[in-house]
């Protein structure tokens, strides 16, 4: 799939001032957004994890904001921050945080400004709809020092698509209302749009659309932009009390090279109780590495595969959405 290309993304794409590979980066000033770092030769994938803000790799973070009353009040369940979640580490991103908020103008200005200094992408999730209650697009031009405009290309695609007739049903063009500096991004077959104001990517609530045009926007844009994560498992049948002082060793000596060991308790059907372990860098001779420690030093583990790590990048996205009715944006 070819990668999108505008000004604002090809802006985008500097300020991330994305060199491969992931390791080894040439010492260089660059700025990610409002910020400036001076970046030194990392060897071995050392800090690439950590919060090092002279770190290149670090500029790649992600901050979600879930917009929705019906959230909060426990009638909806959020699965978009989940998948997000899982999009950004098929792509390289690191999710730093993840919080629901309500219908709120000025909530949403006040998280989209402090996240869109704060990481280096934010993504939205609801509150695009029609109604009174849907106010993310102002939200978000309130917090970025915007004002809403209508966009005309929205409202063709509407009609188009979607066969919408504002005439009878003028409610429908609030949906196209977006924030004037706005770049658009269209996923093919779908009307609506994905705004980008300067870092912050609004999306729609409804899973299935916000699944779909995650999925066209990673495959066009984000994996181009990430530096990718490896992952490999180990599985054993040992309490985690009884591997908790030989994982922290571990860690420990492994921290500085950007590795992040965690174990995870989880319930297999045909052995019983089990634990997972988890190694996770940027460096995949590292990982590798850690792993085959982590096994020589846990009794009777096991090697898991991870079928994610492997580069499958989020093929359920593409199989479940084919034919998929265009659907009002909220």
């Amino acid at each position: 799939m070819p990668s999108l290309s505008s000004p604002a993304l090809n802006t985008l794409r500097q300020r991330l001032v994305l060199t491969k590979p992931c390791i080894y980066q040439p010492t260089r000033q660059f700025s990610a957004f409002t910020r400036t770092y001076t970046t030194t030769p990392v060897k071995n994938g050392a800090s690439l994890l950590a919060d090092d803000p002279t770190n290149p790799v670090r500029a790649r973070t992600v901050g979600a904001i879930i917009v929705g009353d019906e959230v909060l009040a426990g009638k909806t369940l959020d699965t978009n921050s989940h998948h997000l979640a899982r999009v950004c580490f098929d792509t390289g991103f690191e999710l730093k945080r993840s919080v629901v908020i309500p219908d709120h103008v000025d909530e949403i200005a006040e998280l989209v400004k402090l996240y869109s200094g704060k990481y280096d992408l934010v993504f939205t999730s609801g509150g695009i709809g029609p109604t009174h209650d849907d106010m993310t697009y102002e939200g978000v031009a309130k917090g970025l020092n915007d004002e809403l405009v209508m966009h005309k290309p929205t409202i063709e695609r509407m009609k188009s698509i979607a066969g919408f007739d504002l005439t009878k049903q003028p409610a429908r063009a609030r949906m196209a209302l977006l924030p004037s500096r706005s770049e658009v991004v269209f996923t093919p077959g779908l009307w609506v749009p994905l705004a980008i104001v300067d870092n912050v990517h609004i999306l729609p609530g409804v899973p299935s659309l916000f699944q779909r045009m995650l999925a066209h926007y990673a495959q066009t844009t984000l994996l181009s932009l990430g530096c990718r994560f490896y992952r490999m498992l180990v599985r054993t049948e040992l309490p985690e009390s009884e591997i908790a002082s030989t994982l922290e060793k571990l860690q420990s000596r492994h921290r500085e090279h950007g590795i992040k060991i965690g174990s995870y308790p989880n319930w297999d059907q045909v052995t019983g109780r089990q634990v997972l372990v988890s190694v996770v860098g940027r460096n995949d001779e590292k990982v590798r590495e850690v792993w085959e420690e982590v096994l020589s030093n846990i009794v009777g583990s096991e090697r898991v595969v991870d079928h994610r790590a492997l580069g499958r990048i989020f093929p359920e996205i593409a199989e479940g959405t084919k034919g998929d009715p265009p659907r009002p944006g909220r």
